[in-house]
């Protein structure tokens, strides 16, 4: 039984974090670049508390919640955010990759 409960804690945290991640990467669009990155850095930090506080009420399904949070919030900043950011944008540029290309018809 408790596989299933890491197994949904997992799935529970990735879709939190992918939602909110998404939500505040909208947000941020038109915002300065290190705004993303401590919206990274807080969900990061917020993820890593989750885990933790699983650890430490011996629920390994909350922890797990907590790495997936971490693990869905930086993936949905980065889709919400609607560019490359960091080193995504230095592999863009060498590849040649047109970043209007992604809002195609």
């Amino acid at each position: 039984m408790e596989i299933v409960l890491i197994i949904i804690g997992a799935f529970v945290g990735l879709g939190v974090g992918v939602w909110l991640g998404i939500r505040w990467g909208i947000a941020l669009m038109e915002s300065k670049p290190w705004k993303y990155w401590a919206a990274n850095g807080v969900v990061l930090l917020g993820g890593v508390m989750i885990a933790v506080l699983g650890q430490f009420l011996g629920q390994l399904g909350i922890a797990v919640a907590g790495l997936g949070f971490a693990a869905g919030g930086i993936t949905g900043l980065k889709y919400g955010l609607g560019r490359s950011p960091g080193v995504w944008a230095v592999h863009d540029r060498l590849v040649g990759n047109d970043p209007e290309m992604r809002d195609g018809d």
